[in-house]
């Protein structure tokens, strides 16, 4: 899934638009759609013989996987619309500073207000 997914993001980047054909799209669709029962196989939705509440523990690989069967929509955005990037990374490095300095400080703080004096 790895490779496909890095593999489709060259591809994109090495067009003019940004953004593939329907006919590409369709075509990596196809072949994402296959990976996933592969997948299913080696990674299969935890059983417990135990008479427990609520749901069954999974591993972080299944709850991976999980994700890109449901959201395959948003994971596949980047080759169809040429303003979602492939990766979050730049939103990420535009909230790290602003976090970096509320975990140094403890937190942002104005001026007090008068009452509290």
């Amino acid at each position: 899934m790895q490779s496909l997914l890095k593999e489709i993001n060259s591809k994109v980047h090495k067009t003019k638009k940004k953004r593939l054909s329907s006919k590409k799209i369709r075509y990596y669709q196809d072949k994402y759609r296959s990976i996933l029962p592969q997948s299913d196989k080696e990674c299969p939705l935890a059983v417990s013989n135990e008479i427990k509440r609520g749901r069954t523990k999974q591993s972080k690989s299944r709850n991976l996987l999980d994700r890109l069967i449901k959201f395959e929509e948003d994971v596949l955005r980047f080759m169809k619309e040429s303003l979602v990037p492939f990766t979050n990374n730049v939103a990420e490095n535009d909230l790290r500073m602003t976090k970096v300095q509320q975990k140094i400080s403890g937190c942002f703080r104005g001026d007090l207000p008068s009452f509290v004096t």
